[in-house]
């Protein structure tokens, strides 16, 4: 996954950067966009294989699953700035829609995660039930879909509630594939490969 940061000038090209998860590299790529070229290789303690943005703070988050921990990246920087492990492993990460926090999707232990992003600490966590595969945040931040192997559950975010399953998998675990202000459900799933 990318996250681009930066601002359009008058000239060819894009200044600014890609910062592009590196997991065999154990580190981000950050990826000058008007050079096409890597500017520099940010190491880090585990094996990203996702970034997200916050639009209105000057950082990049990356989640390495296999360690459970958050790195926050500096972008004008291009260097590493701090670290949270939230679990001993995890899947999937998302930035809440104000830009006040990062939710993590963790497997051990199943649980979602929210993190302050002014402080870097763990606001609070939600035990899941067994088997979660992916999720994502609505675009109002009041509610998450989080899929599992056996179908899909809403959550409120703000009462850390889990709703009852809202869909049935049958077959193979649901992934979500889709979802974002252009459209206006929280997520389309299906199962992998459809």
């Amino acid at each position: 996954m990318l996250a681009a940061c930066g601002r359009r000038r008058r000239s060819a090209g894009f200044r600014g950067y890609a910062f592009v998860a590196n997991e065999e590299g154990h580190a981000i790529a950050a990826v000058d966009l008007e050079a096409l070229a890597v500017a520099r290789h940010i190491p880090l303690n585990g094996a990203p294989t996702s970034v997200v943005s916050a639009a209105r703070r000057p950082f990049v988050y990356a989640l390495s699953p296999s360690n459970g921990t958050v790195h926050e990246i500096e972008v004008d920087r291009l260097s590493f700035n701090r670290r949270l492990a939230v679990a001993s492993s995890a899947l999937a990460i998302a930035v809440a829609p104000d830009d006040s926090a990062l939710y993590v999707l963790a497997t051990e232990p199943q649980a979602l995660i929210r993190i302050a992003l002014d402080t870097l600490k763990v606001e609070w966590r939600m035990a899941l039930p067994r088997d979660p595969v992916d999720f994502a945040v609505a675009v109002d931040g009041a509610t998450a879909a989080i899929t599992f192997a056996n179908g899909v559950r809403l959550v409120d975010l703000a009462a850390r509630k889990l709703g009852a399953t809202v869909g049935i998998a049958i077959g193979a675990p649901v992934r979500i594939t889709g979802a974002g202000p252009e459209t206006s459900t929280i997520a389309t799933c299906c199962p992998p490969g459809m």
